[in-house]
């Protein structure tokens, strides 16, 4: 299970589908021998500290994509179900060599949700059709490096609202060795504007200008810390100015303190 590319560090309970992370199935046996069919997943759920917490006091609903397409989707999920049991609808083959890749997806609660949330599975989770020979029974195993129970990233829960969710990962940050997401709740689609000052107004850079963002939570805009001219900017705390202006003409301002570190 890899979450690192996908899970988003801030959440929002507004009932939309969150992309987990991918699960890839790899069948080790020599060339020729014969599929492994997976005719169940099960996944459950932890903090951020991998305390474990329902799956369902997160998502209503669990689903498994594969190649885009849906493959497979648990039940309903109430506050206190502990797994997201997921059958398929036929068995999924994996042939020798030949790896399945899966993607993750879940939608959130919109109530009781937990301060931070993970997906995870172990090798009761991955339902393998055994042969009828019990010496030919196979073994359900993490990849080389890797150690049962599989997680994907943590994200935390933000309010849904502008204002509550607006922050930035990491802060501080290595200005000109790396970079800093901004995340931000949208209640509708809008134009947003991000600019950075110094604590004294005087404008350093401009990361967005009337751009289009699509209501939800975005977190796929970065500063790298340098300004407007390229070079990186001196350590120091610095203000990021978030301006939108919604599609039905109304319009928001949020500001917030950014750290920076060389």
């Amino acid at each position: 299970m890899d979450g690192r590319t996908a899970w988003p560090s801030a959440l929002a309970p507004d009932g939309r589908t969150v992309v987990a992370g991918l699960l890839t199935l790899s069948n080790t046996a020599p060339a020729g021998s014969d599929s492994i069919l997976v005719d169940r997943l099960a996944l459950r759920g932890s903090d951020q500290l991998e305390a474990a917490v329902p799956v369902g006091s997160a998502a209503t609903r669990v689903e498994i994509y594969r190649q885009g397409v849906l493959w497979a989707q648990s039940a309903s999920l109430g506050p206190d179900s502990t797994l997201a049991a997921i059958p398929a609808p036929s068995p999924l083959r994996v042939p020798p060599g030949n790896p399945v890749t899966l993607e993750v997806r879940w939608i959130t609660a919109a109530a009781g949700y937990p301060s931070s949330f993970r997906l995870g599975c172990d090798a009761a989770g991955i339902g393998v059709i055994q042969p009828s020979s019990a010496l030919l029974q196979i073994r359900v195993a993490p990849a080389q490096a890797l150690a049962f129970p599989l997680w994907t990233g943590a994200g935390v829960f933000a309010s849904a609202t502008l204002h509550e969710s607006y922050s930035n990962f990491p802060n501080p940050f290595a200005a000109g060795r790396g970079t800093t997401a901004f995340a931000y709740y949208l209640r509708d689609a809008g134009r947003v504007t991000l600019k950075i000052y110094t604590p004294a107004g005087d404008g350093v850079a401009t990361l967005l200008s009337d751009a289009a963002r699509l209501a939800g939570m975005n977190q796929g805009d970065f500063w790298d810390g340098r300004n407007g001219n390229g070079s990186v900017v001196r350590n120091g705390v610095y203000i990021a100015e978030l301006t939108v202006t919604f599609v039905d003409g109304s319009r928001d301002r949020v500001r917030r303190k950014v750290a920076v570190v060389r």
